[in-house]
């Protein structure tokens, strides 16, 4: 599965999961938002080729699924703390395309231009034959 067919299959996964609040596309800006809402994206951190010889040679990707929780100022950290907590479960040791999850960090980022924020931070990795 290619790099985008992977993204599109996780964006997928959140879009069928998750209606707590607007997803939004990662170039979109906040103040289009009036109310609370989520943005994913990626980081690639390295890829390594992953076997030698036969046919095809195995490359293996590892990355950084980033879901930027957005909550008012005077919701506080709990609530977005709590979206938190339900959006990494929806990853945790879960398969969605090729990529395989790993443990997610639900960490708290503070305010943000007007929004309190906390970010899950989802390391993942998944493989690519050529």
């Amino acid at each position: 599965m290619t790099y985008d067919a992977n993204r599109i299959a996780i964006q997928n996964h959140v879009i069928s999961n998750w209606t707590t609040t607007p997803i939004i596309h990662d170039s979109a800006e906040a103040a289009t938002h009036q109310d609370e809402w989520v943005r994913l994206r990626f980081a690639d951190l390295r890829s390594d080729q992953a076997s030698i010889g036969g046919a095809a040679v195995k490359y293996r990707h590892f990355g950084i699924l980033i879901i930027e929780i957005y909550v008012t100022e005077q919701s506080g950290s709990g609530k977005a703390t709590r979206y938190g907590d339900t959006l990494a479960a929806l990853f945790r040791g879960e398969t969605v395309g090729d990529a395989l999850f790993r443990a997610p960090v639900v960490r708290q980022i503070g305010r943000d231009e007007g929004w309190y924020r906390v970010n899950v931070e989802i390391p993942f990795q998944r493989d690519e034959c050529f």
